[in-house]
């Protein structure tokens, strides 16, 4: 069965792709405060264990990311911070 879309529906399809979000967009507002803080600890020179964060963003605040999305988590911070790995 093909289903018709019309030029309305494509372009409301293309504008809901097209919206940038990150997992951080949809956090609780107490994640958001424990993810600033752990930034400034990154960018101050501290490094944090990528498995360790992912652990606890699903236990502390039910926040699901993969390892791939920890691990570039962490390494934007230290690349932010220009902090050698």
């Amino acid at each position: 069965m093909t289903r018709m879309i019309s030029m309305n529906n494509i372009d409301n399809l293309i504008q809901e792709v097209s919206r940038l979000h990150t997992w951080e967009d949809n956090v609780s507002k107490d994640c958001k405060e424990f993810l600033d803080l752990l930034k400034k600890h990154v960018r101050n020179g501290n490094n944090i264990n990528a498995t360790s964060f992912q652990t606890v963003l699903e236990r502390e605040y039910n926040v699901k990311v993969s390892n791939a999305t920890a691990n570039r988590w962490v390494k934007n911070q230290l690349k932010e911070a220009n902090v050698d790995e």
